[in-house]
């Protein structure tokens, strides 16, 4: 039995280096794990089209040799982008555009992100997670 945590472009995983050999490794049919991974992303590639999604995986190799696979939200800073459509691809988008998101809508991806219910915790990680918005150049709005 193992553990091992991977990142994965939402229904990209191939066979191939460097997923195949780690997979290879253990004794796990590669190929089935990747067709069952990209069956259950397929959903999630269309958010970012040109650079994929990049998901955190958690697989947990059982002795009979198959995997689960346990697929963990992505960081504050993918949903912001996502939800601010944001493009990667312009590196100077810090200095030229400013952009605008309301209070409820942020702590509404902070509650999904965390899923805290308690409100000192919700305050002490929304703080951080201002941080994050900040430095991609969005203002908080009432």
């Amino acid at each position: 039995m193992g553990f091992i945590r991977v990142y994965i472009f939402a229904d990209k995983a191939e066979p191939k280096p460097p997923l195949g050999p780690i997979l290879g490794q253990l004794g796990v049919n590669s190929s089935n794990f990747c067709k069952d991974f990209n069956e259950s992303t397929a959903e999630l590639a269309m958010f970012d089209e040109v650079f994929g999604f990049l998901l955190t995986v958690d697989l947990l190799v059982l002795e009979n040799r198959t995997v689960k696979f346990f697929i963990r939200k992505p960081t504050i800073s993918v949903l912001l982008k996502l939800v601010n459509a944001i493009s990667i691809a312009n590196s100077n988008y810090f200095f030229k555009k400013r952009f605008v998101m309301r209070i409820n809508d942020f702590l509404k991806l902070v509650i999904f992100k965390y899923g805290f219910v308690n409100m000192k915790e919700l305050k002490r990680v929304s703080f951080i997670c201002k941080g994050t918005a900040r430095a991609l150049g969005i203002c908080l709005i009432k």
